[in-house]
């Protein structure tokens, strides 16, 4: 019976010798996991941060986009009301320019009128100024 005991213990030592080296290499496969786990959860959190910081900046940026839109569409507004005001202006002083342009003509007429007249007069014709 010994003899039967120490043949199976001799028989059972090359799989218990396997199932040893099976057992150190799951504890380093597993260590090994466990350090790509710390590395992968490192990284997840270091992209998750840059990504908060991103999403922060856009959100900055479109909000600086924004309040200089509404500047420009408010400066637009502003310059829209200036050139009509201007334009305005412009036609009053056209109008008033086109009116004493009419009545220096009116005047002018009149005085070459009354310089013939005189003229006529001096000349020894009878014609009332």
């Amino acid at each position: 019976e010994v003899q039967a005991a120490h043949e199976t213990l001799v028989s059972l030592e090359p799989k218990v010798h396997a199932s040893a080296e099976s057992q150190k290499d799951n504890f380093e496969l597993r260590w090994q996991i466990n350090r790509d786990q710390e590395a992968n959860n490192e990284k997840y959190m270091s992209l998750e941060f840059e990504f908060e910081n991103y999403r922060k900046q856009s959100e900055e940026e479109l909000t600086k986009q924004a309040m200089v839109r509404r500047s420009l569409e408010s400066d637009n507004r502003a310059l829209a009301m200036r050139a009509s005001s201007m334009k305005k202006q412009l036609d009053a002083i056209t109008k008033e320019r086109d009116s004493m342009t009419t009545e220096l003509e009116k005047w002018r007429t009149g005085q070459m009128r009354f310089m013939q007249r005189r003229g006529n007069w001096g000349s020894g014709r009878n014609e009332a100024p």
